[in-house]
């Protein structure tokens, strides 16, 4: 490999590593861990670089992806249950159901187990501590809060386990 500025190359190995960073030596080599001729090291930086950049974007769009399911589920969910805490309430899910894999699957609680370990963390998120110190009932905080603490695969379960296909399919035609 051709190293045009030694001390440059050093500093991006002890900022990306090594081992992150042969990722992406593979394509320019027909023999493992023998470089093709010409290959320069700006090349495989200037890959490394782009494929960052896709990871950044990519990562934005699923953010706002994220956001505006959370946003679309509890808006829709209030709205047709007339309560800012729809999440405590069990007919919004399906029973506990088994899977193909034999596993049981129960969305409320699962929800409501959520919701309890983060209210009980020893650092709760700065919105459920408010909560907390401010409302003693009812225990869980508003939907909106709670919606929060999802991750994006909890969403997804959480969309599946609710019991009314209407819900669903209003969620589904904000995005189209």
């Amino acid at each position: 490999m051709i190293i045009p500025d030694e001390d440059k190359a050093l500093r991006y190995l002890q900022q990306i590593s090594y081992y992150r960073l042969s990722a992406y030596f593979l394509p320019y080599q027909l023999i493992k861990d023998k470089f093709n001729t010409g290959v320069n090291f700006n090349q495989i930086l200037d890959i490394y670089r782009f494929d960052r950049e896709l990871r950044l974007l990519v990562f934005d769009c699923i953010e706002r992806i994220e956001i505006a399911i959370r946003s679309q589920m509890n808006q829709i969910l209030m709205r047709n249950y007339s309560d800012a805490h729809w999440q405590d309430n069990t007919d919004v899910f399906k029973p506990p159901y088994e899977t193909k894999y034999c596993d049981i699957i129960d969305p409320y609680t699962d929800f409501q187990r959520i919701i309890k370990k983060s209210c009980d963390s020893k650092h709760p998120e700065v919105f459920i501590k408010h909560y907390k110190e401010k409302y003693h009932t009812p225990k869980n905080p508003p939907s909106w809060m709670c919606v929060e603490l999802l991750t994006i695969g909890e969403i997804s379960r959480l969309y599946v386990g609710l019991k009314q296909n209407k819900d669903k399919q209003k969620i589904a035609d904000f995005f189209g």
